[in-house]
């Protein structure tokens, strides 16, 4: 089994980012020469054309599989700016506060609940502040638009939240059951093979403890499984605490890595 198979969650947000970046690479530029020569709007056109070659750049970097960790929240944060700034800037007819309902799942398919939550909540304070600013009159009018839009984001915020949090809940599970004996809790071969070989990258300082216990057997022989098992569980917690900074794995029946 491939372990890279189970980082899910990094190979998925990599997909999401690569494809939103062509994506809004492709369409932010057209609506930077759509403002430029029919809205004149030239500061909403220049945050426009800034984004499309950022959004450019990354895609081409994801393609050579060229992955920073800033990539991701650079796009959140540029795309929230253009976003806000073209509502305060351009009449709300052209509708371009609607993109606003669409950043939640943006922010926790590339960043996860932490900082979902935290840029969902500012974007709402931030473009509630502009909407209510530009709503035109009368106050009832604008009271149930400002209502309805509060409800439609609210919702799809919830939603982004819940769903992420189920995933991420699964993703932990699965990769738990690959990676972990059932039993103790320790890592087995699998984890074992890929932390040797790929995660430590220096050697030369490396310690190993081959532990078997004698006659195990007759534990099992005399007291029943059940015994054994409970024997084998404090001894993966001993080890745990014993080597508090290394691994413990559970390699054989008896015996720990």
């Amino acid at each position: 089994m491939d372990i890279a198979a189970l980082n899910s969650t990094k190979i998925l947000r990599k997909h999401v980012l690569k494809w939103m970046c062509l994506f809004f690479g492709l369409l932010s530029f057209i609506f930077a020469v759509f403002n430029l020569s029919k809205n004149h709007f030239y500061i909403v056109a220049g945050l426009e054309v800034c984004f499309s070659a950022l959004c450019f750049y990354i895609f081409i970097q994801l393609v050579k599989n060229k992955q920073r960790n800033w990539y991701a929240i650079t796009v959140c944060m540029t795309v929230t700016l253009v976003i806000l700034c073209g509502t305060f800037l351009a009449p709300l007819k052209n509708g371009l506060f609607l993109w606003a309902f669409s950043l939640p799942i943006l922010y926790y398919l590339l960043l996860g609940r932490k900082y979902g939550i935290v840029l969902s909540a500012t974007l709402l304070v931030m473009q509630s502040s502009v909407l209510l600013y530009k709503l035109p009159s009368p106050y009832f009018s604008s009271f149930n638009l400002a209502l309805n839009l509060l409800f439609i984001y609210i919702i799809i915020w919830v939603i982004s939240h819940v769903f992420e949090g189920n995933r991420a809940e699964f993703s932990k599970r699965l990769k738990n059951l690959a990676l972990l004996d059932p039993l103790t809790g320790a890592g087995n071969r699998l984890s074992m093979s890929h932390y040797f070989e790929v995660e430590i990258k220096d050697k030369s300082q490396l310690y190993l403890f081959l532990i078997d216990l004698d006659h195990f057997k007759q534990i099992n022989d005399e007291y029943g499984h059940d015994v054994g098992d409970k024997v084998l569980v404090e001894l993966a917690t001993l080890f745990r605490i014993t080597f508090a900074k290394g691994y413990v794995f559970r390699v054989e029946g008896e015996e720990f890595f």
